[in-house]
Order: C-alpha cells, then structure tokens, then sequence
C-alpha cells in the first residue's frame, strides 16, 4: 500500500487500517476492533504460508469455497464500495467484496476460526488429514501464526 493512497478504513469500526508484513505479504489490520483485510487472493497465499512440515495437519481452503450470502452492509476498504457481501467457510463468517474479491475477517471469526484450529490440533479429532503435498491445503501453525498477530 503506497503513502500517497488513502488510509484503509475498517469496514467494522470505521478506523484507520494499519499495514503489517506477515510472511512477506502486506496485510491491513484493524487495531481497533482486531480485523484483517486481504486483498484478492491474499487470504489463500497467506494461509498457505511458507513451505510446510512434512506431515503437517492442514485442512483444505481455497477462496472460491467462501459461500455468498445477503449484502453485509459495510463498505470494502480497497475499492471504497458497498460491495461486501456475507460468506462463510465452516463455522467463520467473513465478507467478501463483489468487486475486488477482497475478504474482511472479523475478530469474532478469527476467534472461531481459533476454535476451530484448536479442534483440529487435537490428536483426537476426526477433521485433521495428515498429507504431504496438494493444493489449497493449509498448515494449521501457519494460521495460528496469522491469528496471534498484535496491532
């Protein structure tokens, strides 16, 4: 994001975005209220993360999987248009923008999605697959890593 281009603003708490690099990729979190925009496809290349562990649990994701659901009613922080509209992935409920394919995580869902991440860790759970290589597969400490970042 470039100094000369207007701040972000929080589609949830109308605040100021603040820019951070996470595995090399710009992100723009809200400090305010704990969001985290990602351009389009950022989510997927973040989430993918560096090259994993062999064996690592991961669970499969790619943006298209992100259901559409009614209009959010919240400006999308890129393209400054009401164009957010309500996804969901599981139990996560994001909004993701008509225009620019960008998605807004609230901090409610990234708390689900740690709930989630939680449930899979356990050695007990049935969701974990353990592989080696694929596509859109996502590595479980690479998401915790994302959800542990401080503004």
């Amino acid at each position: 994001m470039s100094s000369s281009l207007p701040s972000r603003i929080c589609p949830h708490c109308q605040s100021p975005l603040k820019s951070r690099i996470h595995y090399g990729m710009e992100l723009d979190l809200c400090t305010a209220c704990r969001g985290i925009w990602f351009d389009a496809l950022e989510l997927s290349t973040v989430l993918l993360g560096p090259p994993r562990r062999p064996h690592a649990y991961v669970v499969r994701f790619n943006e298209s999987d992100l259901r559409s659901g009614g209009a959010a009613g919240q400006a999308c922080p890129a393209c400054r248009t009401d164009s957010l509209t309500r996804a969901a992935w599981g139990s996560v409920v994001a909004a993701k923008c008509r225009s620019c394919q960008g998605v807004w995580i609230s901090a409610r869902s990234l708390d689900a999605l740690r709930s989630q991440l939680a449930s899979l860790q356990s050695p007990r759970s049935g969701l974990a697959e353990e592989r080696e290589s694929g596509d859109w597969e996502v590595a479980v400490e690479v998401l915790m890593s994302l959800l542990e970042i401080d503004g």
